[in-house]
């Protein structure tokens, strides 16, 4: 997913105050979207349910009734990539909250539960998952996809 270099917001010296940061303006929402680290692994250009491939954000971001544009301008996305149900232990719900700035906040979740004893490629601990996913609501950060 390309962002255009007019949607981007630097943060950094005010113009004409060389003390004060500039603040950038509060989206109206903010994603956590936590996926797969190898999101070019699946060579079709789209899938609608394989979330590793990144053809199916670029539809999220830019395709039709997308953030991209219903909300141009006014969200922000963090994104964890995570390699295993190691990686998904390791992250502080609290922490993500803090990163956070919107006025509303969400989190997605692109890896697939599972109950197998081994991950696989896009796959996490069922019980692991959804453990996280429990700690991210309670923050508050509500679960908006799946």
């Amino acid at each position: 997913v390309s962002v255009p270099v007019s949607s981007i917001r630097l943060c950094g010296l005010a113009a004409g105050a060389p003390d004060a940061l500039a603040e950038a303006p509060r989206p109206l929402l903010s994603v956590v979207c936590v996926r797969w680290f190898n999101y070019w692994s699946d060579p079709d250009k789209c899938s609608d349910y394989n979330t590793l491939n990144d053809g199916y954000f670029v539809d999220l971001f830019d395709g039709p009734c997308s953030m991209g544009q219903l909300l141009h301008g006014e969200y922000e996305v963090i994104t964890v990539f995570i390699r295993s149900t190691e990686d998904l232990r390791k992250l502080q719900p609290q922490r993500l909250r803090s990163l956070l700035r919107g006025h509303n906040v969400a989190a997605w979740y692109f890896v697939w539960p599972s109950t197998s004893k081994s991950d696989g490629s896009g796959y996490v601990s069922e019980r692991d998952f959804f453990a996280f996913c429990s700690a991210m609501e309670r923050v508050p950060i509500r679960s908006c996809w799946p």
